[in-house]
């Protein structure tokens, strides 16, 4: 993947704070600016693929890519990552989260969910809700 394609997805995120990014080839890229109150963080990309992982689903390749020791933080660390991400994200200026599923929502998942048994599947299964408070009842 470009490297100028990873500093471009990256760079229009990091505006405040510092993120310095090396990678696999040993290219570094600095993105965002220092800003008093802000982290400033470096990372390190050990492979060619944790870039298209990154832009391909931020959050699970990100996370993947961390957890497999794929991203090393070099200075800083995940905590402070995190923050800068945050930081610059659109709802931490003022936006809104979606607001909570209404209490007594419930789902409906067949009756050979493992969450219910561990028996396999009957060919005519009936499906079974859920409710949040944990509480089932037959549909």
């Amino acid at each position: 993947m470009s490297s100028a394609l990873i500093d471009r997805f990256l760079g229009s995120i990091v505006k405040r704070g510092q993120l310095t990014l090396t990678l696999a080839s040993g290219k570094t890229h600095t993105l965002g600016s220092p800003e008093e109150g802000s982290p400033e963080v470096a990372i390190r990309f050990t492979d060619s693929r944790v870039a298209r992982d990154i832009v391909l689903d931020p959050r699970l390749g990100a996370g993947e890519a961390y957890m497999d020791g794929r991203i090393v933080i070099e200075q800083g660390d995940i905590m402070q990552l995190i923050q800068l991400v945050r930081a610059n994200q659109p709802w931490e200026r003022g936006g809104r989260l979606k607001p909570p599923p209404p209490s007594g929502a419930c789902a409906t998942v067949p009756s050979s969910s493992p969450i219910l048994s561990m028996k396999p599947a009957a060919p005519n299964a009936t499906s079974r809700t859920i409710m949040t408070s944990a509480t089932t009842s037959t549909a």
